[in-house]
């Protein structure tokens, strides 16, 4: 409930007293030339950056004492008793995370002196409806004011010349980006922000009206969660001109039925399709080298997908919870399938993983419960942990003479698994009576 601070304490880190969430009070041995409290709050000595704010303390609303120029990283992070917080003019900097998850926060001005807004500074502040970004702020930090679930529109103003990526993402109730006169770094058309240039789509509003948007021509980037769970959306149509799709661009786009890649893109990033539960068939350029992480997790109703011969990589999760998944063809580039890649495609029968993967990863085919037939070709190395676990309708499986390493439960809970056979010239492996040994033959797998 309470922490002291002794005198010798010269420096504490960020989110130093982060989780302690009994934490009421924090006191200062008065000798400390570092740091000082003032009602149970930590303060740098001077009193100009305020610490910590602890997570416990008592009381729904806090005015923050004049001469402070700096909140510090994660100094308010989790208050959730807190509804209203007042910051003098003489704050001119707010730091990483330094409100993020103040779920209860409704009411707080951003004083006329900041100049930043960091990192995730006010992301997840479920409560606050309203916020006035003053004209002086230059740089708002990624996911800055991200999962603000009441918001309803943002200005930008004039003085800002940096934006980080994703700093109005999933903002469900979003419905319009303003970008104030005179600025000479950012645009908005149609609520839709952008770089002056417009080269670059930074966020589609999750709540604009219409079913079908048209992304300008000239736009050559699609940044970090643009269209993030955008729910009206069905339709996005991409100019040939893109050649970058961010993380999580189109994340959580439940309804999302219809959109082409763009020929020049030449990456999946993570996440970038993520949970869209409404794509059926998606065609991947034939310039992809690489599928990101949980590129396409969660697709539940993802029938077919051809991967282009350039990939080299397919990411952990990528294809995870693909339910009606049918068929895949992993082409002969492809050197390392990923943790968990397509676990949970319960409709996968039948999948043929080619020589030139060194390394399936753990989990990589977990719970693809009506696979039956597996094709292992010589070059594969290594097969993860719980890699072909919980295939109820796997009957046999070949290890080829080039795996060295099998993990565990790799081969785990498949109901109807009859036989394994081991290639002859296997030096790590061998498959008496269709049962899995070390070669030694003194442990069994």
């Amino acid at each position: 409930t309470n922490v002291t601070i002794p005198s010798g304490v010269t420096s504490i880190g960020e989110d130093a007293f982060g989780g302690l969430w009994a934490l009421r009070e924090i006191i200062v041995a008065e000798e400390n030339a570092s740091y000082a409290a003032e009602g149970g709050v930590l303060f740098t000595k001077d009193m100009k950056t305020l610490v910590c704010y602890p997570r416990g303390k008592e009381g729904s609303a806090y005015d923050i004492l004049g001469g402070v120029t700096t909140i510090g990283s994660a100094a308010f992070e989790d208050c959730d008793n807190l509804s209203n917080i007042t910051m003098p003019d003489s704050v001119t900097s707010i730091g990483n995370g330094a409100f993020r998850s103040c779920s209860g926060l409704a009411d707080i001005t951003i004083p006329s002196n900041v100049i930043s807004i960091g990192t995730a500074a006010f992301s997840n502040c479920d409560a606050l409806t309203d916020i006035a970004i003053p004209n002086g702020v230059t740089d708002i930090g990624e996911r800055a004011f991200a999962y603000c679930g009441q918001l309803t529109d943002i200005t930008i103003p004039a003085s800002v010349t940096s934006i980080g990526a994703g700093a109005f993402s999933n903002d469900a109730l979003l419905r319009e980006i303003t970008v104030a006169a005179g600025s000479d770094g950012y645009a908005a058309e149609g609520g839709v922000l952008f770089t002056k240039d417009l080269k670059t789509l930074l966020c589609y509003p999750p709540a604009g009206e219409g079913s079908a948007y048209d992304v300008p021509a000239g736009v050559t980037s699609v940044e970090e969660s643009a269209f993030a769970v955008c729910h009206n959306l069905v339709n996005i149509a991409m100019p040939e001109g893109v050649t970058r799709i961010g993380d999580g661009a189109f994340a959580g786009c439940e309804n999302l039925a219809g959109l082409a890649i763009p020929a020049d893109v030449t990456s999946i990033e993570s996440r970038t399709f993520e949970n869209c539960k409404n794509i059926t068939d998606i065609a991947v350029p034939d310039g992809v080298t690489s599928i990101g992480y949980r590129a396409f997790n969660g697709c539940a109703n993802l029938t077919g997908i051809v991967i282009p011969a350039g990939v080299t990589r397919i990411g952990d999760s990528a294809f995870s919870g693909c339910d009606n998944l049918t068929g895949v063809d992993i082409p002969s580039g492809v050197t390392s399938i990923g943790s968990g890649a397509f676990s949970g495609c319960g409709s996968l029968v039948n999948i043929d993983i080619p020589g030139t993967v060194s390394e399936i990863g753990n989990s990589a085919f977990f719970n693809c419960g009506n696979l039956e037939n597996v094709a292992m070709r010589d070059g594969v190395a290594i097969v993860g942990n719980w890699a072909f676990a919980f295939c109820g309708r796997l009957t046999n499986v070949a290890v080829p003479a080039t795996v060295t390493s099998i993990g565990d439960n790799a081969f785990s809970y498949g109901e109807s698994l009859r036989e394994i056979a081991v290639a002859e010239g296997n030096l790590s492996y061998a498959a008496p009576d269709g049962i899995l040994f070390a070669e030694d033959m003194k442990t069994l797998i």
